[in-house]
């Protein structure tokens, strides 16, 4: 955390090569109001003010088809933005997960350790080694990549989301977590949906290392418009790889009737989906013997103590 003396000179480096500079003074104002801000924090707040300038003036610029010329001398940065900017910003020292994050249930294990393994495998191979804090190398190995990788976990059984993401999330615990998923993006009325995604996006890379959690994406792909949909597949296809922000998505279908759009983000031949199959027979019968064996050993307990009680 800086001192606001601190925050009024970085302001005064992010604004530097603008046309129209907001006074010092301002500046000493802004530098008061935003304890707790860190460097990224407050460079991002500049960009986000320079955004609801541009959005203050040319109101049409999400809705418009044609490209805009916009007259970069006639925009102004004032406080009206700063203010409105300040209230999509949220700093690093303020950030909260509020993400379901929980290991594999004994009960579920069975039915998931297999595939709960090849997931992580595959992200520690192939994510930077920065990114990652091994607990148990034993059967991980160690990543030499330096791109970083996104992860599709799909199937009809939603488990993907009940169950294996969750344990995804609980071992990269380590990593700011920025989730965008419906209650994201439709609690806040009067703000357009297709800002709520931008700014998601731009959280995740102003924290990096990073995660981004889409969880059961078609629950809001379905309900915006193309503009929005296009707006997050565009910038999930500019991020460039070496950004070191792990994505994980997950959607209730089978790989067939995936969005083409969603699926081209995932890179096959490195094994970025991963669909969720039934369980095998033989992941069954350890499902039912730990079952049976809790049973029994309950019931055993339960006489114990009758017979003594």
């Amino acid at each position: 955390m800086y001192k606001s003396e601190f925050r009024k000179k970085l302001s005064l480096v992010y604004v530097k090569n603008w046309k129209q500079k907001p006074s010092v003074k301002f500046l000493a104002y802004l530098a008061s109001k935003t304890v707790g801000y860190c460097g990224s924090d407050l460079q991002a707040l500049c960009a986000e003010a320079v955004m609801c300038c541009v959005r203050r003036h040319y109101p049409q610029i999400y809705l418009s088809k044609t490209k805009l010329n916009i007259n970069e001398k006639s925009l102004k940065v004032e406080k009206q933005d700063f203010i409105k900017a300040q209230k999509n910003i949220i700093p690093a020292s303020y950030r909260v997960k509020l993400v379901v994050v929980k290991c594999l249930s004994n009960t579920i294990v069975p039915l998931l350790q297999d595939v709960f393994s090849f997931i992580l495998n595959l992200i520690h191979t192939t994510s930077p080694p920065e990114m990652l804090v091994l607990r148990n190398t034993q059967n991980l190995s160690i990543s030499k990549c330096i791109n970083c990788p996104r992860i599709l976990i799909c199937g009809l059984d939603n488990s993907h989301t009940h169950h294996l993401a969750p344990a995804v999330l609980h071992e990269f615990e380590h990593l700011p977590c920025h989730v965008l998923d419906v209650i994201t993006l439709f609690e806040e009325t009067g703000k357009a949906v297709e800002e709520i995604i931008i700014q998601k996006v731009k959280s995740a890379k102003h924290t990096l290392p990073s995660l981004l959690y889409v969880p059961d994406i078609l629950l809001w792909w379905n309900l915006v418009d193309q503009i929005c949909r296009n707006i997050f597949i565009s910038l999930m296809k500019g991020q460039n790889r070496s950004v070191k922000m792990l994505v994980l998505i997950t959607i209730t279908s089978d790989i067939i009737n995936i969005p083409h759009e969603i699926l081209e983000l995932f890179d096959q031949r490195r094994g970025e989906v991963v669909e969720i199959q039934y369980p095998n027979s033989v992941q069954r019968l350890k499902y039912f013997k730990q079952l049976f064996f809790e049973k029994n050993a309950t019931s055993s307990v339960t006489s114990s103590q009758t017979s003594f009680g």
